[in-house]
């Protein structure tokens, strides 16, 4: 509401659909004739793709704006292929699979080579959040080895009043301050956004890193 609100911007309609639902023609109509220019979808990859194809028929071309839950590769392949890729942009932190804007990403590609022994090429973006999980998991572990306290109740400590700023090395929207307590946290707020394209590797092109609104 404040995102409407702050630009000016008028709702044509909203529209909600069953789990399992395959067939969007109702949804997409809708959609289609109260003149919408711009479509928020959530869900996973699958309904994008079945939206695509229903968009495909019904002649329905607005901008489609989803996060990464929607995202693995086979948007790039799959049904609705073309079609997503000029209409879809989709909303991850981070840069593409092969970018260099964030300092950890080509770092994590590296690591992840030389573990498989050869080129690694996800399905999805899941890798990046990963690896800064891991990350913060081993400062968790490290601060816990110092004190001398593996116990469950010390790393729960040092995970909700230990951790302060963490770095995400780029590739997670910006630092987390953990703060002192719970209550402190101040997560990141930036936010990429990418096209959908079969010729780079994991089929996300960046378009606009680490946006700040």
């Amino acid at each position: 509401d404040f995102a409407f609100d702050d630009l000016g911007l008028t709702v044509g309609s909203e529209v909600r659909y069953a789990s399992g639902t395959e067939d969007y023609t109702a949804q997409v109509t809708e959609l289609k004739n109260a003149g919408c220019d711009v479509v928020v979808i959530g869900g996973v990859g699958l309904v994008v793709q079945q939206f695509a194809v229903k968009a495909v028929q019904l002649d329905f071309n607005p901008e489609v704006l989803t996060s990464n839950v929607a995202y693995n590769i086979t948007l790039a392949t799959g049904p609705g292929a073309d079609w997503i890729a000029e209409h879809v942009i989709v909303a991850v932190t981070g840069t593409q699979w092969d970018g260099d804007q964030a300092v950890g990403q080509p770092e994590m590609v590296a690591a992840l080579e030389e573990l498989e022994g050869g080129d690694v090429t996800p399905t999805a973006n899941a890798y990046q959040t990963g690896w800064i999980n891991a990350a913060l998991t081993v400062e968790i572990l490290a601060k816990a080895i110092e004190s001398g306290d593996m116990s469950r109740e010390n790393l729960l400590e040092i995970a909700t009043t230990q951790l302060g700023e963490v770095d995400d090395m780029g590739m997670a929207g910006g630092a987390y301050n953990y703060g002192s307590s719970v209550a402190d946290r101040t997560p990141p707020h930036l936010m990429s956004f990418f096209a959908v394209n079969a010729d780079v590797p994991a089929g996300l092109e960046l378009i606009e890193y680490n946006y700040d609104s």
